[in-house]
């Protein structure tokens, strides 16, 4: 079983967007690195590993690093980068306004994703206008930043 991070952006209709996202190990980061982030929308991630497999070859060659060197550093980027995957995508996921919803074990996506929806739908949308917990106050609503 695998440990899966919720996480929901409620839209003001009422609905709501669910991503599951496992922990762990991510092969796809590991082996297509600046593609991965792109599919996954990881934008500022995708720049950096676009900016960083330019960058350290370039490094490795102004230090005059051996091709085996040279092999073992870029193995290791992927490394680090595959074990931080899901982190990364996770925080990507906060940037765009998600927020987490839960952190749980299951078997598969489909449960995960399950799980996390009857969750949701427990907890009741916050979107719907109404305060989640009374304590909490109403959201005030948002005014644009520029108008022309």
């Amino acid at each position: 079983m695998r440990e899966w991070t919720i996480l929901v952006r409620e839209k003001p209709s009422g609905e709501a967007d669910l991503v599951a996202v496992p922990s762990g190990f991510s092969w796809g980061a590991f082996f297509f690195q600046a593609l991965w982030a792109l599919y996954r929308r990881a934008w500022f991630t995708a720049l950096a590993l676009l900016v960083a497999g330019t960058v350290i070859p370039l490094a490795g060659e102004a230090a005059r690093l051996a091709p085996g060197a040279m092999v073992a550093l870029q193995l290791a980027t992927g490394l680090i980068l595959a074990f931080a995957a899901n982190e990364i995508r996770i925080a990507e996921l906060h940037l765009r306004r998600y927020r987490t919803l839960a952190i749980f074990p299951a078997r598969s996506l489909d449960e995960a994703e399950l799980r996390g929806f009857r969750l949701w739908l427990a907890q009741g949308p916050r979107g719907s206008g109404q305060p989640a917990s009374p304590a909490e106050p109403p959201a005030a609503p948002g005014k644009p930043l520029w108008q022309p």
